[in-house]
């Protein structure tokens, strides 16, 4: 019975190593590394944290 399990855990943990590789290279995961949208991403998260700054009082540590 314990083999079992072993065999299991080893295969479901290849399944979710090649799901991750596979999701890793698909068009859109390649295109989220380029430095044009990594700033307009940071640029967007910069304002919301300054929109909810503003209207909630909230002031997390940073």
């Amino acid at each position: 019975m314990p083999i079992f399990f072993v065999s299991l855990s080893i295969f479901t943990s290849l399944i979710a190593c090649w799901m991750t590789i596979t999701h890793a290279h698909r068009p859109d995961a390649l295109r989220s590394r380029n430095s044009a949208v990594e700033q307009e991403r940071d640029r967007w998260l910069e304002q919301q944290y300054q929109e909810l700054s503003n209207t909630r009082h909230f002031k997390p540590k940073l």
